[in-house]
């Protein structure tokens, strides 16, 4: 849903996996938002959910206050749908996360969106069982401008990775 720079919208991106031996499957779990594709080793998938229609009702059936218990009901939500698909297919080691959500930088329910899905984020994180620190995944989020519902996107294996620090930078 990120406009494209591309003049004539014929783009696309490709991800490729070497080895005649890799078969790549589609996946699709009961009542899960998530798409994927993967194969024995890696699974590469991703989610959207809009804010919008969370805010009008919650999953335990009663209205939301406003746009931070949205967020927070949303992000959630779309996590707790990953690990799903993750113990689903058994490619349980998350490596890679990349999050969009609108206005990240904007004040919500007296705190700025950003903090808000990433305390949402580590609550999804603690309640599934995945690791909060170690071999937690290497993530960054994007923020848009416009109203735009929560993308993540993701990378997994099932064996887990080898996590390297950059000395050059501090760890999140």
């Amino acid at each position: 849903m990120t406009p494209s720079l591309s003049v004539n919208g014929n783009l696309c991106e490709v991800w490729r996996v070497a080895g005649p031996e890799v078969r790549l499957s589609n996946g699709a779990v009961k009542q899960s938002r998530v798409q994927y594709r993967f194969c024995e080793e890696l699974l590469f998938g991703s989610i959207t959910i809009e804010e919008r229609a969370i805010r009008a009702q919650s999953p335990a059936g009663r209205p939301l206050d406003g746009d931070s218990e949205a967020l927070d009901e949303a992000t959630e939500l779309a996590y707790q749908e990953i690990f799903a698909v993750l113990q689903e297919t058994e490619h349980r080691h998350l490596i890679r996360i990349w999050n969009i959500c609108r206005k990240s930088t904007v004040m919500s329910g007296g705190d700025e969106r950003y903090r808000l899905f990433n305390s949402a984020r580590q609550l999804a994180f603690r309640n599934s069982g995945q690791a909060i620190v170690g071999t937690v995944p290497a993530a960054s989020a994007l923020a848009r401008r416009q109203a735009a519902p929560i993308s993540i996107y993701f990378l997994a294996a099932r064996q887990q990775p080898k996590m390297i620090e950059n000395p050059r930078q501090t760890s999140a």
